[in-house]
C-alpha cells in the first residue's frame, strides 16, 4: 500500500523531529488523477508539453500506476533540457538543509536522430522561482545542482536517490536577482516558492513513479545478512582515508544499530575507497526493523570532499535501512577483521644493528591474533632462528593479543647475526596468515675504523676544501 501524499502542516510540525533523522516534505505515487489544490505541498503541473506528446497515469508502475510520458519522435530536443517536465510545487525548503529527492524511474534507453543512435536523458532539480524566471538550488561555493541523469533501463525500474544541499537564503537569493532580475515575471515573492523539476526531454517511452523529497542527510542505508552499507550521499574523504589500505576504521561507538527495537553488538566501522559507510554486525540482522544512528567523531571523522555541495564534517543521522537480498549476496563484503593480520611494527626493528642486552623479540599486528593459549586446535605461532632454534612464547601473553613477543631460553642473544620466521599466525577471527614473518637484526657494538686526515695550512678556504684530502684548518 503506498503513503498518502503530505500535507504542508505535516511536513512542517515534523521540524520537530530530532535534526537528524529523515523529515518528510512530499511523496507521490500517482495511484489516481491529481487531487490536490494548487497551494498545496507537491502540487504537480505538466510544463512544456510537446505536440504529439501523451503523458498520462498508467498502469504498471514500481508500484500500482505511475506516470507516464509517451514522448514523440517527431520533437528530439537533443539538449533543450527545459522542455517537457513535470514539476512538484510550494515546497517548505529551508536553507541550512540537507534534502534527498528520491524517484523509480525506467525507459528507453537511447533515441534515433534519423542517423545514429543517442543516449537519452533527462534533468532533475530543486528549483528557486517560478515558471521562466528559476535557478537551481545554489549549494556551498555557489554550486548548480541541477542534475542529468541518463543510462537509463527500459525493462526495470531502477531507484535514484539525488542529493541537494541548499547552502545560504541570502547567496541563493542574490544569485536569483542576478539571473532573472529582468524576466518579465519577475517578482521578490518568486524568491520564497521552490520546487522539484523533472524534465524528461528527450523522445521516447518513460515511466516515473514514487516521487519523494525528504530532509536528510544521506542518500540511504541497505543490509543484508550482517553488513550495513551507508549510501553518504555527498563526496567525502573516504576514499583519502581508507589509502592503500582501502579501509579507515572509525570508533565502534560512533554508530548505534537497533534490530527490532532492540540495539545489536557493532563489530566494526569502515569507511571505505569506494566512498561508503560500512557497518559490521557481530551476528546476522534477524527479523524487525533496522535503523541505524550515526555521531561523526569530533576528531578523526569524516569530512565532506573539497568541492561538494555541503562542507566540513559530515553530518549526523539516524535513519531505518532497507534490506536487500541482492547485496552482498556471496558475502563477497567482509570486515578487515577478517583479512590477514598485518605487521604492524617488531621490536627490535627489523634490520638494526649494534644491539646490546636482548633476550627477547615482538611482533605488533593490527589486529588480534591467536597465542595458542588454551586452544587444542590452534597450537599457535611459531617463532624460529635460522639455526632452528624455537623462541619461547613470553609467559602471562592472553589469547587474543595484538602483540606476540618471544623469549630467548639461554638469555641475551650472543654477538652475531639473527634471522627470526614467524610462522602460524591465525587471527582471533580464524583467518591464517599465508606468509610468515621475518626478522632480522644483529647483536654486538660495531667496530669503527680509526679516521686518519691531513690538516692543509695557508691558503684560501676555496683552495683548502678542494685540496685532494684536505680539510680545511680549524673546520
Amino acid at each position: 500500500m503506498k503513503f498518502k501524499n503530505l500535507l504542508s502542516l505535516g511536513a512542517m510540525l515534523s521540524r520537530g523531529l530530532v535534526a537528524q533523522a529523515q523529515v518528510p516534505v512530499f511523496h507521490e505515487s500517482f495511484e489516481a488523477a491529481q487531487d490536490k489544490q494548487p497551494t498545496d505541498v507537491g502540487y504537480y503541473d505538466e510544463i512544456n508539453k510537446e505536440e504529439g506528446d501523451e503523458w498520462s497515469i498508467a498502469e504498471g508502475g514500481a508500484v500500482g500506476k505511475c506516470f507516464n510520458f509517451f514522448n514523440t519522435a517527431d520533437v528530439l530536443n537533443p539538449n533543450d533540457y527545459w522542455r517537457r517536465a513535470v514539476k512538484f510545487r510550494n515546497l517548505p525548503l529551508v536553507a541550512g538543509k540537507s534534502y534527498r529527492l528520491s524517484f523509480r524511474f525506467k525507459g528507453s534507453n537511447t533515441y534515433s536522430n534519423g542517423d545514429t543512435d543517442v543516449k537519452a536523458k533527462m534533468r532533475v532539480g530543486l528549483m528557486q522561482g517560478v515558471e521562466n524566471a528559476d535557478i537551481s538550488i545554489l549549494g556551498a561555493g555557489d554550486k548548480d545542482q541541477y542534475r542529468e541523469v541518463s543510462y537509463f533501463n527500459p525493462n526495470a525500474y531502477e531507484t535514484y536517490n539525488l542529493m541537494y544541499y541548499f547552502a545560504d537564503k541570502a547567496k541563493q537569493d542574490a544569485e536569483y536577482d542576478k539571473q532573472c532580475a529582468n524576466k518579465e515575471v519577475y517578482a521578490e515573492a518568486n524568491k520564497d516558492k521552490y520546487f522539484a523539476t523533472f524534465n524528461v526531454f528527450n523522445p521516447g517511452d518513460y515511466y516515473l513513479d514514487e516521487v519523494e523529497l525528504v530532509e536528510a542527510n544521506i542518500a540511504g542505508i541497505i543490509y543484508n545478512g550482517d553488513v550495513i552499507r551507508v549510501d553518504l550521499g555527498y563526496a567525502t574523504n573516504a576514499k583519502t582515508l581508507a589509502g592503500t589500505k582501502g579501509y579507515y576504521l572509525l570508533p565502534n561507538d560512533c554508530v548505534s544499530v537497533k534490530v527490532g527495537g532492540s540495539e545489536v553488538v557493532v563489530e566494526s566501522v569502515e569507511a571505505r575507497s569506494d566512498g561508503y559507510l560500512y557497518i559490521f554486525l557481530e551476528e546476522k540482522a534477524g527479523a524487525g526493523e533496522v535503523e541505524v544512528s550515526f555521531t561523526n567523531p569530533a576528531e578523526g571523522g569524516l569530512q565532506y570532499a573539497e568541492g561538494e555541495a555541503i562542507t566540513g564534517n559530515v553530518l549526523d543521522f539516524t535513519e531505518k535501512a532497507e534490506l536487500k537480498d541482492t547485496f552482498n549476496k556471496d558475502g563477497e563484503i567482509s570486515s578487515w577483521l577478517y583479512d590477514e593480520a598485518q605487521c604492524v611494527a617488531t621490536t627490535p626493528l627489523d634490520g638494526s644493528f649494534g644491539l646490546e642486552g636482548v633476550s627477547e623479540v615482538t611482533f605488533t599486528f593490527d589486529k588480534e591474533v591467536c597465542s595458542g593459549k588454551n586452544d587444542v586446535v590452534n597450537h599457535g605461532p611459531v617463532a624460529k632462528l635460522s639455526d632452528g632454534t624455537v623462541l619461547k612464547l613470553k609467559e602471562g601473553t592472553p589469547e587474543f593479543t595484538n602483540t606476540l613477543t618471544f623469549v630467548s631460553e639461554n638469555g641475551n642473544f650472543t654477538k652475531g647475526s639473527y634471522a627470526v620466521t614467524l610462522s602460524d599466525v591465525v587471527t582471533s577471527k580464524g583467518t591464517p596468515n599465508i606468509q610468515n614473518e621475518m626478522l632480522t637484526f644483529e647483536v654486538g657494538k660495531v667496530q669503527v675504523s680509526e679516521t686518519i686526515f691531513t690538516p692543509v695550512e695557508g691558503g684560501d678556504y676555496k683552495t683548502q676544501l678542494e685540496t685532494d684530502g684536505g680539510i680545511p684548518t680549524d673546520w
